[in-house]
């Protein structure tokens, strides 16, 4: 997913709170073995693959510079009691794990 992003390549991608975050928009997603298909499918015309790759190269990488701060500033925040972990994490198809149980 990350690799193929990366280089501007088509990425299709299992819906999921994680690739939505990476990815944003910029995925061809799905849900459904159909929806996959679907997808393949389409990219074989030559307007789709490029309008797929334009989408995929267009994910804007963050820079270690950029998101080690970021990192740091959310695990100082947690460590002072200003921020907490959600209660839950949800899990599609899935039972809710509680983070709290986890952690």
């Amino acid at each position: 997913m990350i690799e193929a992003s990366y280089y501007g390549k088509p990425t299709i991608a299992l819906d999921t709170p994680i690739v939505r975050e990476i990815l944003g928009e910029c995925a061809l997603l799905f849900d459904s073995a159909a929806t996959f298909v679907q997808h393949v499918v389409d990219l074989e015309g030559e307007t789709e693959y490029k309008a797929a790759c334009r989408q995929a190269d267009s994910v804007r990488w963050p820079h270690w510079d950029e998101y080690t701060p970021q990192v740091f500033e959310r695990l100082a925040q947690f460590l002072s009691g200003t921020v907490e972990l959600p209660e839950l994490l949800p899990v599609k198809g899935q039972e809710t794990v509680r983070l709290r149980e986890v952690s």
